[in-house]
């Protein structure tokens, strides 16, 4: 939540300008990250040759930030995956198999 504040002179002070910008910047990045990771499900599909109407059971490990992304766009991510189950966790960086900016995930596909 944001508190708009006005100066003396009527005008928005530069504080409340710097956190809606940073809170539009935040925004767009959940949202590029969560298409990178549906790019990410949809290349392992095609990595193992999944038809196009196939289901899956789906698990995501990455970066705190990542498993809140895939979190926050499940119900999107399991519509666009066709995934029936989903589930994530934290994993170390060192065991990603993909690197997205400075965050990190593998993920695992199953045939349901």
């Amino acid at each position: 939540m944001y508190r708009v504040a006005i100066d003396n002179d009527g005008d928005l002070r530069n504080d409340i300008a710097f956190n809606f910008v940073h809170a539009q910047s935040e925004r767009v990045l959940v949202l590029t990250l969560a298409r990178e990771v549906l790019a990410k499900i949809q290349a392992e599909r095609k990595r193992l040759d999944l038809g196009y109407t196939e289901r899956i059971a789906l698990s995501i490990e990455g970066s705190e930030r990542i498993c809140r992304v895939v979190e926050g766009a499940r119900e999107h991510l399991s519509a666009e995956a066709l995934c029936d189950r989903l589930t994530t966790s934290e994993q170390p960086e060192d065991k990603a198999q993909a690197h997205l900016g400075e965050e990190w995930l593998s993920v695992s596909i199953e045939r349901v």
